[in-house]
C-alpha cells in the first residue's frame, strides 16, 4: 500500500508536508507469448493493471486508472557466431477514463483519459 508521501526540505522546513494518498493494492494479469526460429523470435504480449489510486489522489500528475497493454517485439540474431542481437518493440497502452467524482483533494477535479504509444530498440551481445 502507497499511504503517503512525506516531502521534507532540510533548509526551508515550513514547506514540509505529507501528502495522503491511500492507494489501495491492485492486481494484474500479464501473459506473453515469444516463437524463436533460427536467426529470428517473435514476441507477443498483453496485461491489464487494476487502478490503485483512490479518486481523491487522481491528478494530472499521475492519473492513475485501469489500463490496457498490447505489446509486439522482434528479434534478430546477427553475426557467424550469433552472439549480437538486435531487438525491437512496440508498445499500445489504453488507460480507462478516470474521473475524480468531484473529490479530488488539490482541486484538480476533472475526467483524465490516456495513450501511450512506446517504441524501442536494443542491441545485445552475448558471450
Amino acid at each position: 500500500m502507497f499511504e503517503d508521501l512525506p516531502i521534507r526540505f532540510s533548509q526551508t522546513t515550513s514547506a514540509n508536508k505529507t501528502i495522503v494518498e491511500n492507494y489501495k493494492d491492485a492486481w494484474q494479469f500479464r501473459i506473453g507469448a515469444e516463437h524463436r526460429m533460427t536467426r529470428f523470435s517473435c514476441r507477443a504480449g498483453y496485461y491489464y493493471d487494476q487502478a490503485a489510486a483512490p479518486d481523491e489522489s487522481v491528478s494530472p500528475i499521475l492519473p492513475d486508472a485501469k489500463r490496457n497493454g498490447a505489446t509486439l517485439g522482434l528479434g534478430c540474431k546477427l553475426g557467424a557466431d550469433k552472439r549480437w542481437t538486435v531487438d525491437v518493440y512496440e508498445m499500445a497502452l489504453f488507460l480507462d477514463q478516470r474521473s475524480t467524482n468531484g473529490v479530488e483533494r488539490d482541486g484538480y477535479n476533472g475526467e483524465y483519459k490516456s495513450f501511450v504509444n512506446s517504441a524501442g530498440i536494443g542491441l545485445g551481445y552475448r558471450w
